[in-house]
């Protein structure tokens, strides 16, 4: 009996040389949950030292992330979702322009999140590959995306193939061995992001005035001291946690993996 991977190559085979679609209409998206505090296991501290505490290592509050790619290697522009009720969640900085950033009350996309990624960046990107290859308006492009049920409503299902676009779904529980994204880039986007946590905490704390390019780049990026950052990090009364959502407008857009994720893919 052929595997789970076997059929769902063989399905994706079979669809892209029959409609003949190009490497570049070829898309696989993904959401995956980024911590504001991108803090790891371990830290640094004075030898001999009898406590050593890790900064916000027990923090969980998150933004989700939507990235997408396709076959020819383009990383389209990501969608962030921020948890909140008003835009007074948002953080007080810009993304790129083409960024399209939002809000949900619990920071999870949902069809509504899904529409506005369509018409925001996925829409924009189909139709200038269809231009580019000088293919009718109406050729189709091919998404294959996990079974995430915010994705799988008959409105966006809908929305999808009216714009001639196949789905192609990956088998439930398989997303790990599947998932195009989860294979490649999401793993190293969260490990840039602790890198630039670290690299901010560590010179912060302990050399304040180092004049390293990474120090200097991630001191500038955030300047807040460590103290203060830790203890607003700590009150989870803060509705806002505007000084952990600052990194993300600083350093998420700064991840090197964003400008070489061709390699990896």
């Amino acid at each position: 009996m052929p595997s789970l991977q076997t059929l769902l190559l063989v399905n994706i085979r079979t669809v892209v040389t029959f409609e003949q679609i190009p490497a570049s209409l070829i898309l696989n998206w993904d959401h995956t949950g980024l911590h504001y505090v991108p803090t790891s296991s371990w830290t640094l501290e004075a030898k001999g030292s009898q406590k050593v505490p890790i900064t916000a290592i027990d923090d969980k509050r998150q933004l989700t992330a939507v990235f997408a790619w396709s076959l020819a290697g383009d990383f389209l522009p990501p969608q962030v979702i921020y948890g909140g009720r008003t835009p007074a969640c948002l953080p007080k900085a810009s993304f790129p322009a083409d960024w399209h950033v939002t809000y949900t009350p619990s920071h999870w996309a949902n069809e509504e999140t899904m529409m506005d990624y369509a018409h925001s960046i996925l829409l924009p990107y189909v139709g200038a590959k269809r231009k580019e290859h000088k293919l009718s308006n109406d050729h189709p492009a091919l998404a294959i995306f996990d079974q995430f049920k915010g994705q799988l409503t008959l409105t966006f299902r809908n929305f999808l193939a009216a714009n001639h676009i196949i789905i192609i779904e990956v088998p439930s529980n398989c997303t790990d061995r599947l998932q195009p994204l989860d294979l490649s880039v999401n793993k190293p986007i969260k490990d840039s992001l602790k890198t630039k946590f670290q690299a901010w905490y560590v010179c912060r704390k302990h050399s304040p005035t180092a004049e390293s390019p990474i120090c200097h780049q991630a001191c500038r990026s955030m300047p807040i001291s460590h103290e203060a950052f830790g203890s607003k990090i700590a009150d989870r009364s803060c509705g806002r946690y505007e000084a952990a959502k600052r990194y993300d407008c600083q350093w998420l857009p700064q991840c090197g993996i964003l400008d070489t994720a061709k390699d990896l893919l």
